[in-house]
């Protein structure tokens, strides 16, 4: 499943497609799940130093590993 999320109710949309998706699969017997969960932003000027240094820290501190998450110039 690849669904575009508002950018203001991503939360609430993305629980209601676990919910009502995934879940009634998740329940049949023998299956293994894996969720993946894609963000991508475009900023036209680039991302600030100081923004990138909070961003880079927060991943670090989620246990996102730095081959998972980057960024384009």
């Amino acid at each position: 499943m690849d669904v575009k999320l508002d950018n203001v109710r991503y939360s609430k949309e993305l629980k209601k497609y676990v919910d009502e998706i995934a879940l009634p699969l998740m329940n049949l017997p023998d299956v293994e799940t894996s969720i993946h969960v894609a963000i991508n932003i475009f900023i036209p000027e680039g991302v600030p130093q100081d923004v990138k240094e909070i961003v880079e820290e927060n991943c670090f501190a989620l246990g996102i590993r730095p081959e998972n998450f980057h960024f384009e110039s």
